[in-house]
Order: structure tokens, then sequence, then C-alpha cells
């Protein structure tokens, strides 16, 4: 006796993201110099769920400059692929560009990322995401961490800056110069 199974299947793709890190942390914008790291939801391309795999993204600002990016998966079986671009100013970056380095304009910018879904949840086909968000020059704060000090006590300043931290990975340092009516020469 033979006995005939059939199974049917049915196969939903889903339609991509693509979502900014940390955007809460600068709301009015990222600043220069920012790591900014992308995040794209495609669970289509997760295609071997035993290794991270990789998708490309175009990054580029209203400078008109544009880097093609690898988002690489988080982890084998994710979907999630993360890229990550450091934001430069043209005299910061001085023609070094590389393609996680983007030139952004100094005062402000937009940041646009696209994507090509190559299979969408409404049944299109290389539909292009994207998403965007601001870049920002930022005003330094400065303040001293108590109101008043006594002679002999050393002051302690705040500097709040983030387009002053030109490396994202290390600790900066910025020059301070403290001055005085009495002292007006000051110390740096």
């Amino acid at each position: 006796t033979n006995v005939n199974i059939d199974a049917t299947a049915s196969v939903k793709a889903t339609t991509a993201k693509i979502v900014f890190k940390d955007v809460e942390k600068y709301p009015q914008g990222f600043p220069m110099n920012y790591k900014v790291t992308i995040l794209v939801y495609d669970a289509d391309e997760n295609t071997d769920k035993y290794s991270a795999e990789h998708v490309n993204i175009t990054v580029k600002s209203s400078k008109e400059t544009e880097s093609v990016v690898k988002a690489v998966e988080t982890g084998p079986d994710t979907g999630i692929f993360k890229a990550t671009v450091v934001l430069r100013d043209s005299a910061t970056a001085a023609n070094q560009w590389t393609n996680t380095e983007l030139q952004v304009a100094v005062g402000g910018d937009t940041l646009v990322v696209v994507y090509t879904d190559k299979y969408t949840a409404e049944g299109g086909t290389n539909v292009q995401v994207q998403n965007t968000t601001l870049t920002k020059q930022y005003t330094a704060t400065v303040w001293f961490e108590k109101s008043r000090y006594n002679q002999g006590e050393t002051a302690v300043v705040w500097v709040y800056d983030p387009d002053a931290n030109t490396n994202p990975d290390l600790k900066d340092s910025v020059t301070v110069r403290v001055y005085s009516d009495d002292d007006p020469a000051g110390i740096s």
C-alpha cells in the first residue's frame, strides 16, 4: 500500500527596519566625532542559522558624501545586522576617509541610511528602506564643581563638549584656562 502525504507551508517575508542606537541620548542630533551604531533588522537575510552573515547599507549626509558600509549580523541566527560610522568634519578627517567615517557639515547635517530589502512582508521586492537622523555641533558647557573655593584649595572644572571627543574609543582631554580678577593671566 502506497500512502502519499502532501504538506504545505507558507513562508512569510518580513519588512526590514533601520534603527539608530543611542538616538534618544542625543535627541537634537549626534555630535561630531560620534561613533553612530546602525542596526538593520531583516530576518529574511538570516539564511544560515549557524553563521553570522552581512548586508550592505548606504550611509550618506547632505554634505553629499556617501559610503557603502558592511553591516555584520550580531550573531548566528539573529537577523540583526550592525554597522558603525564615525561622523567627521572635513578639518578633522583631513581627507583620510574610510568607509566607516562619514563627512558631515559643521554645525549640523542630516544623516541618511538606505538599505535595499529584497523581500517585504507586503510582497514587494528590492524595496529601499531608509531612516534619517540629525547631526549637530554642540556648544561646550564649563562649570566648577563648587561655587566657591578657599585659598589653597584645588578647583575642579568640568567640561561637557561631545564634539571634543575626537576618538570615540579613547578618553580625550581638553585644555581649560582658569583666571580671576586678581590673576588675569590665569593658568591652563
